[in-house]
């Protein structure tokens, strides 16, 4: 995949490479054409103005000095041929043009080269019977005999900017597949990675735990030790549901987290969460503030990602707040319920609050740590996966409060 990503590459580079030559060569073109067009022209009309120099008289023909100054700076050579192609005045005449031409040869480099001379012919002495030759170096102009249609010549000025158009989409689909390919591969490595590291941890991470479970029951440690190893089971289990979150997180990003709805009442949900986390000493200190009207609020939400993101809220609250309890509310407006988690803090500016809901790094606590990671970016996928979002407000009504609103749709 990784070869073909390249070859791909490579291919709209060298596209790219040919358009710019192809610029650059026409720029150059017009350039140099339009710096030697004074030379050119010279050449192409001297024919003309070696005509006017040129007089006849009875014994033959004869070139001014004038005219054979210009012929002199042209590097050109010119002869008059009768009506017969008999060569009856030259100048400077190369020594392989010969002396005697037929009709046919007369029409061919009339209208081509005389051998590898570009010439130029023009009417000229009494009755116009003769002709005027007037011939370039072979290496000073090129001749050349064009013919095409006038409608297709126009008609260009419309497929050239399509053909170009065409290149350039091409070359864009291509970089674009070539991008596509390379993310799924950085992605399938970041899967993997995770994947491993997952599988590395889980093995020492129970037979930790076995320990610390086995110590904190065992009626012979003093309590300062049994207090230590529920500590250790905490410990762990925060361990495990970092674990748990980083693949889940993983399988959100990439949509391999198939959501399994059901229905479900949204308040014994949040009852059992806070139950389950008190009692094993997450969060110990967690007061649900919910009324008996919410009771029968029926949510179509899959219940084990939905517990998972209100569990971490509560645990991120628990884990930052200053004092006081942590409190869980509930609420439903316009078919959408909300869930808030709200812990007191010492301080909360908007900046922080900004940062929160932008899901950039904030610290809160002394030690630098930040208030989020792994944790809220989870609830954050499931609320979307749920048509929500998670929002951070303030309030300084009483005291400094920071209150996580969780809305999905019903």
């Amino acid at each position: 995949m990784n070869r073909l990503g390249s070859v791909l590459k490579h291919i709209c580079m060298l596209l790219f490479s040919v358009l710019i030559s192809i610029a650059i060569c026409l720029v150059a073109f017009f350039i140099l054409s339009y710096t030697n067009w004074s030379e050119t022209s010279g050449k192409m009309n001297s024919a003309t103005n070696v005509l006017s120099e040129l007089e006849s008289n009875g014994n033959g023909y004869s070139l001014s000095e004038n005219g054979q100054k210009m012929l002199s700076e042209m590097n050109e050579f010119a002869f008059v041929l009768d009506e017969n192609g008999k060569v009856i005045w030259a100048y400077d005449k190369p020594e392989d043009v010969k002396d005697k031409f037929t009709a046919s040869e007369i029409a061919v480099f009339s209208k081509w080269f005389l051998g590898n001379y570009p010439v130029t012919v023009r009417v000229c002495g009494e009755n116009d019977g003769d002709l005027l030759v007037v011939g370039s170096r072979r290496t000073d102009l090129g001749k050349y005999n064009l013919t095409y249609s006038v409608k297709g010549l126009y008609e260009l000025r419309y497929i050239i900017p399509g053909l170009a158009g065409c290149v350039f989409v091409i070359i864009f689909l291509l970089s674009g597949l070539s991008e596509r390919r390379e993310r799924r591969e950085r992605d399938r490595a970041r899967a993997c990675w995770i994947d491993g590291i997952s599988h590395d941890i889980r093995t020492p991470l129970a037979l930790v735990m076995g320990y610390a479970e086995e110590w904190q029951d065992d009626s012979s440690l003093s309590g300062e030790q049994a207090k230590q190893a529920h500590q250790m089971v905490i410990a762990c289990n925060r361990v495990k549901s970092l674990i748990s979150d980083l693949n889940l997180t993983m399988r959100l990003d990439y949509k391999m987290q198939p959501l399994k709805k059901d229905k479900f009442v949204l308040s014994a949900m949040l009852r059992e969460t806070i139950a389950e986390l008190v009692n094993s000493g997450e969060a110990t200190d967690v007061e649900p503030d919910i009324p008996q009207e919410c009771n029968r609020i029926l949510v179509r939400a899959d219940r084990r990602l939905m517990q998972r993101a209100v569990t971490n809220l509560i645990i991120n609250a628990a884990r930052y707040k200053s004092s006081g309890p942590v409190r869980v509310r509930m609420s439903e407006k316009n078919n959408r319920c909300f869930v808030y988690v709200e812990n007191k803090m010492d301080r909360i500016s908007e900046e922080e609050l900004t940062n929160l809901n932008r899901n950039t790094k904030t610290r809160f606590s002394g030690d630098g740590t930040a208030m989020h990671g792994t944790g809220l970016q989870l609830v954050r996928q499931i609320a979307k996966a749920h048509g929500g979002k998670l929002v951070f407000t303030g309030d300084d009504t009483d005291g400094c409060h920071l209150i996580a609103a969780l809305s999905f749709r019903k």
